[in-house]
């Protein structure tokens, strides 16, 4: 072979190698995350209330599955810091709130004045 052609080749080759670069990082991008992406399992329903580009119809859907396949505390550390966060959010009403920490208060009874203590911090946060 002589050096042009093998020139030839190493050139087609290099080209080839750019265009499946390209293709792949093209593919492997990451898309915006959206409410229907995020498992339903309590850390991804805390994650729909800690991401402040959530809606108030994702809210919604979040405290609902909150309420009604995760209300008994095991940690009360990620339920009142989920509390504090849902009553700064942008996107939520008092009506969201309340209705989350009336939940929280009748599946967990013993828990009513560290629910209602951070509750209070989490309003005092609003703007």
């Amino acid at each position: 072979m002589d050096t042009v052609t093998l020139l030839l080749i190493f050139a087609g080759l290099l080209i080839l190698l750019i265009i499946l670069v390209t293709i792949y990082v093209w593919l492997g991008r990451s898309k915006k995350l959206k409410a229907e992406d995020i498992p339903e399992t309590f850390e991804g329903m805390v994650s729909m209330i800690n991401r402040l580009s959530s809606s108030n119809k994702e809210l919604n859907h979040a405290v609902d599955v909150i309420i009604k396949r995760f209300c008994k505390i095991t940690n009360f550390e990620m339920y009142a810091s989920a509390l504090e966060k849902l009553c700064t959010h942008p996107n939520t009403d008092s009506k969201l709130i309340l209705r989350f920490q009336k939940a929280l208060i009748t599946a967990n009874p013993k828990e009513k004045e560290k629910i209602e203590n951070r509750l209070k911090l989490g309003l005092a946060g609003r703007k």
